[in-house]
């Protein structure tokens, strides 16, 4: 009897030991399974996950290339710097590639007497007249602002100011009243200076109130008008 109950008592504790055992193994599986969803979680994308901030760069705009803001032609009348207060105008006497010729309209008094030379001279020649220093001193600095020269570029002879020649007042129109020249102010032409030399020795050629160059010119102390003559360079956008 005694070795039936201890027996009995085996049995049972085998079967509390295997219940036990199955209970555990269920209990770590389910760690298990917890442990794995919590890692996929955490290594998964939530909805409310702030990506970067990225700076979008501009596409790069196509190379534009540069333009005239304006059509030129000869005989064509334009502003550009200002003297004893009012606007200058120009005519375009010649356009070549990126740069233009242009004459005053107007005739203007660049100094009290207007007189390429201040005394008679027999050397009268532009180089060493008094009215080219006039003109590339005073006039220049009145004239034009610091912006506005540099667009001004020097002459074969180095002049940013000079007077126009009998060759070039003769190719640049055909057109005597353009040539026929006058004060602002004044209704009647009169008549300007060229930086040529006169056929006469110690005369300076002029271009007459009728539009017409006299070669023979005058003494280079006369006093006469003047028309500024400029190189510029055409501005671009």
């Amino acid at each position: 009897m005694k070795r039936l109950l201890i027996l009995l008592s085996c049995i049972a504790l085998a079967f509390a030991l295997c219940a036990c055992a199955t209970n555990g193994g269920e209990s770590v599986h389910g760690n298990g399974d917890l442990l794995i969803s919590l890692v996929e979680e955490e290594e998964g994308t939530p909805d409310t996950l702030e990506l970067p901030s990225f700076v979008m760069l501009p596409e790069p705009e196509e190379e534009k290339p540069e333009t005239y803001p304006f059509t030129l032609a000869v005989g064509d009348a334009i502003s550009f710097g200002t003297y004893n207060g009012e606007p200058l105008k120009w005519i375009v006497s010649s356009v070549d590639g990126d740069y233009m010729l242009l004459v005053s309209q107007y005739l203007i008094p660049c100094s009290q007497v207007n007189r390429m030379f201040d005394s008679k001279t027999y050397n009268s020649t532009w180089e060493t007249s008094t009215m080219r220093t006039l003109l590339n001193g005073g006039f220049l600095a009145e004239a034009f602002s610091e912006d506005e020269r540099a667009y001004i570029i020097p002459d074969a002879l180095g002049d940013l100011v000079s007077l126009p020649s009998k060759e070039e007042v003769e190719a640049f129109t055909g057109d005597r009243e353009l040539l026929a020249a006058r004060y602002k102010d004044d209704a009647y032409a009169s008549s300007w200076w060229l930086r040529s030399e006169g056929a006469k020795v110690g005369n300076i050629a002029y271009v007459n109130g009728r539009g017409s160059v006299v070669e023979a010119g005058m003494p280079a102390n006369y006093t006469m008008g003047v028309r500024p003559m400029i190189w510029v360079r055409i501005p671009k956008v």
